[in-house]
């Protein structure tokens, strides 16, 4: 055991920072790079386990249990609906979860702190090199995206990770290190500010403000005047940094509002037992279009876009899993932050990271952060014993400890087929959309085609499909996938490309039908009413055109763009505007 520790070290603390950085980054995949992350993370984890002495004592919570039914549920979702690759994730967080529990007589609880560490470092360091320009962003329209694609997801994981790691060595008084570590942290701090994201900055205070509360001795001893006290200046704090947000960016605010009223809509539609996992995403859209219809005013027709995100937790609990699903979230909240009274620097290091996971949870989506989950399942691995002090031990038998090892070594092989696989499909769908200039039109719908099974919960994929099928004048098949397409996330845009489908086979009446729609999920974009006006022309509507090519051209827009100058160019040259 003693000859295999180095190794182990040297994996976790070197290795899989380093790897879950350059996957993070890899841009190459048209999907979030830590998916995979954690997805050969848990694999690595498992293998490892394989190779470790197996002690002849085992204990285990009910904690484990609730663990075990939520993953294995999680995870049976890509058979039902789901996508294979969110499955195969899941399944992984189950693997790493285990792994890590098995680890913990093994390796020091530090390691993983420090692997952490290295990471933020890693992660800093190209916040930093993106704000003074040396490195690119990932968004054309922010400064500093990190790995990712939005400053949200960075800031979201940046701020669970930073308060986690400061929150575990601020308690962590016998490490000689401790001081180096903080330090670390501290200048990563700017960085997270930065990044301006407002969700992140408010878990940043309220975890923040919980750190100095357990830490501080006079907390200790008057616990009572200690917790008013916090109480009082958490309020003082983020009264005035919640109106500066709000004030700061009023249309952001006002359109998660217009979000959280469609929700409601879609609560009401199904109270009990909700709209399943993915019900929101694919029912989104078609309640915002029936709002903006009928009760919709004109700042919010002027906001709404494309949505398949909630911005609350709650309320996104409450849309997939109705009042049975909020009940068990509320009550397990309720649970980690009343009931859950920690008395060692782990399980303050977890509760820390849970009320940062909430807060950030009630303005963003920290769930569709998949390195979040990642974090967040490898500190409940490690702070379970502190969870449930109540623990169950299971004597292993060779026969048991054969049988476990068999588990996971079949667990590690469905992992490792079904991500090389995934990562295959991914990575020719981005190899075929980067060279489609170099194809023939025979050779380029080939290649999609041939991509239909693994891809086919795949929106994006799905999308360019539609697209190069319509190029190709493919206009029946074009219509098949973009059902599928709006099954999965109705959007805009696919209703735009239907309705020209429909057009150019002359359906123009259903081509109508389908600008109309498109229009009402959508009002402020001007592509759908262009496409409507110069139809309505066609279909011998002169009047009815040109009363909306003058709307569409006296109206003010959000982003005058040299898309939105073509549109108009369309509609003067058709309806002799000028």
């Amino acid at each position: 055991m003693e000859r295999i520790k180095p190794i182990i070290y040297l994996i976790i603390g070197v290795g899989i920072p380093v790897l879950a950085y350059l996957l993070v980054g890899y841009h190459h995949v048209p999907i979030d790079g830590s998916l995979f992350t954690g997805i050969l993370f848990a694999t690595i984890l498992g293998i490892i386990v394989l190779f470790v002495r197996w002690g002849n004592r085992f204990y285990i919570s009910w904690f484990d249990y609730i663990v075990g039914v939520i993953f294995v549920y999680l995870a049976s979702r890509g058979l039902f609906g789901g996508t294979y690759l969110s499955s195969l994730f899941w399944v992984s967080l189950l693997l790493l979860f285990v792994s890590i529990r098995a680890l913990n007589p093994v390796i020091h609880i530090r390691l993983f702190f420090y692997t952490g560490l290295m990471g933020l470092c890693l992660l800093a360091l190209q916040g930093y090199l993106q704000y003074f320009g040396v490195l690119p962003s990932n968004n054309t329209f922010f400064d500093i995206t990190g790995p990712f694609h939005n400053p949200a997801l960075f800031g979201g994981f940046m701020s669970i990770l930073f308060v986690s790691i400061v929150a575990f060595f601020f308690l962590d008084r016998h490490n000689r290190g401790r001081k180096g570590a903080l330090m670390a942290c501290l200048s990563c701090f700017p960085l997270i500010i930065t990044i301006d994201s407002r969700a992140a900055l408010l878990a940043l205070i309220a975890s923040t403000g919980y750190i100095l509360f357990r830490g501080s001795s006079w907390c200790v001893k008057k616990k009572e005047k200690s917790k008013r006290l916090m109480l009082i200046t958490l309020i003082l704090i983020l009264v005035p940094i919640l109106s500066w947000q709000y004030f700061k960016r009023t249309e952001s605010v006002q359109g998660r509002m217009l979000i959280w009223k469609v929700s409601w809509d879609m609560i009401k539609e199904k109270p009990v037992w909700g709209w399943g996992s993915n019900g929101f995403s694919a029912n989104y859209m078609h309640y915002q279009a029936m709002y903006l219809q009928n009760w919709g005013i004109a700042s919010e027709k002027r906001l709404a876009g494309n949505n398949y995100l909630v911005f609350n937790e709650p309320i996104r609990i409450a849309v997939a899993y109705g009042a049975v699903g909020l009940c068990f979230y509320l009550g397990g909240i309720y649970y980690l932050l009343f009931r859950f009274r920690p008395r060692q620097k782990l399980g303050i290091t977890l509760k820390v990271a849970i009320l940062a996971y909430i807060v950030q949870g009630l303005f963003a989506y920290p769930t569709a952060n998949y390195a979040i989950l990642l974090w967040m399942a490898i500190l409940f691995a490690l702070a379970v014993r502190e969870l449930a002090r109540k623990n169950h031990c299971i004597k292993l038998s060779i026969q048991r400890k054969g049988l476990g090892r068999v588990f996971l070594l079949i667990a590690i092989c469905f992992i490792t087929i079904g991500i090389f696989d995934q990562w295959r499909s991914h990575r020719l769908f981005v190899q075929v959309w980067q060279n489609r200039r170099h194809y023939s039109a025979d050779q380029h719908l080939g290649f999609l085609q041939s991509l239909q099974t693994p891809l086919q919960q795949n929106a994006r994929y799905l999308a360019y499909y539609a697209q190069t099928l319509f190029k190709n004048n493919q206009y029946a098949e074009c219509i098949a996938v973009l059902q599928k397409w709006v099954n999965i996330k109705p959007v805009n845009e696919a209703y735009i490309l239907w309705g020209d489908c429909l057009y150019a086979l002359s359906s123009f009446h259903k081509a109508e039908q389908m600008y109309i729609y498109a229009n009402a999920m959508v009002p402020s974009r001007q592509r759908t009413r262009v496409r409507l006006a110069i139809l309505y022309k066609n279909m011998g509507k002169w009047e009815e055109g040109r009363s909306l090519a003058r709307q569409v051209l006296e109206e003010d827009v959000k982003i005058y763009s040299f898309e939105t100058y073509e549109l108009h160019q369309q509609l003067r040259d058709a309806f002799n505007i000028y």
